[in-house]
C-alpha cells in the first residue's frame, strides 16, 4: 500500500510509507524487476521478507 491508499483509508499513520513506527510487507529483491529484461524476471531470487515491519526471511 502506498501512501495515496493509505490516506484515502485513513490509515496513513501507520502505513504507506517505510519510516519508523509504521508496518510494512515488503521484499528485497537481487535484481531491479522494473529494468531488467522480461525472461530474467523468472531468475530473481527473494534476498529478504519482511511482514509487518519484522523481517521473516532473509536479512535487511
Amino acid at each position: 500500500m502506498t501512501i495515496e491508499p493509505a490516506y484515502a483509508s485513513f490509515t496513513e499513520n501507520i502505513l504507506g510509507s517505510i519510516v519508523p513506527g509504521k508496518r510494512a510487507d515488503y521484499v528485497v529483491l537481487d535484481q531491479n524487476i522494473m529494468t531488467i529484461p522480461a525472461e530474467h524476471i523468472l531468475s530473481t531470487k527473494v534476498l529478504a521478507t519482511v511482514m509487518d515491519g519484522r523481517p521473516v526471511h532473509g536479512s535487511v
